[in-house]
């Protein structure tokens, strides 16, 4: 069965760069009472419509992707393109502010991830991930980082090459 890579490719870079755009935005902020004081502003405003952005990006990922990948939340994610529907009492602003903080940040480090071992296994095309990453339209995904970990995953391979040659 053939995939669409681009799609998967290009869904995951978007994810990967609204969260780098909230965690841009969330540095105004370090605690909840710094967070609350922006409640009104625009960093705070700015990272509701951004979350349903992650959502809404995050559907059009594979299925091949979602199963070959379990520990990323994905159902969690998705979810995210539901949040101005969301009983706010329960999806309080306290919950936002760790949404960012804390699980954001693991899921990006998942997807950057997702995306290196996709490239080294020639699922996704180097083509395509190379012009993404010299386009200005994804800012705030750490190509570098994706970089090291698909340099990471190329020196593995190496080494085990090497000593399987050997034994």
């Amino acid at each position: 069965m053939l995939y669409n890579t681009t799609s998967d490719l290009m869904s995951i870079i978007r994810v990967l760069n609204h969260i780098g755009e909230l965690s841009e935005t969330d540095k105004s902020y370090q605690n909840i009472s710094e967070f609350l004081l922006y409640f009104d502003n625009i960093p705070f405003n700015h990272s509701v419509p951004v979350l349903v952005k992650i959502g809404k990006a995050s559907r059009k990922i594979s299925d091949r992707i979602i199963k070959k990948y379990q520990r990323v939340p994905w159902e969690t994610i998705k979810d995210f393109a539901n949040i101005f529907d969301m009983d706010h009492e329960l999806f309080g602003k306290t919950a936002l502010l760790d949404l960012i903080k804390d699980e954001l940040p693991r899921i990006e480090d998942l997807l950057e991830k997702i995306v290196a071992k996709e490239l080294n296994e020639k699922y996704f095309s180097f083509k395509e991930y190379k012009s993404l990453s010299l386009g200005k339209s994804f800012a705030y995904v750490n190509f570098k980082l994706i970089n090291a970990h698909l340099l990471q995953l190329k020196i593995s391979e190496i080494i085990y090459e090497t000593l399987w040659q050997r034994s």
